[in-house]
């Protein structure tokens, strides 16, 4: 499975994921940190790509229709706990 990483996750998780057996890498690494959320929605979508993103502006379904993109991955700090991370997931 091949993992983009959006810029709010870093070098230590796609380690992580690397670890895992996963094709995983990061905005950074292909030198598009900044990229318009549209525009990496192109590249995910074109490169077959699990989305991880902090940003829950692609939740939105009126920006973002259900089956025009491939899986992704919305990631939300533990409000008690700012150390963990609650994920939500989703195909659409």
């Amino acid at each position: 499975m091949k993992i983009k990483l959006d810029e709010h996750l870093g070098r230590p998780h796609v380690a992580l994921l690397k670890r895992h057996g996963y094709d995983a890498d990061t905005v950074f690494d292909q030198g598009i940190s900044g990229i318009e959320d549209a525009d990496l929605r192109v590249r995910v979508c074109r490169d077959g790509q699990f989305l991880i993103t902090l940003d829950l502006g692609f939740s939105d379904v009126r920006r973002y229709a259900p089956g025009t993109h491939p899986e992704y991955c919305f990631c939300a700090r533990d409000e008690k706990d700012e150390t963990r991370y609650i994920m939500f997931s989703g195909v659409f």
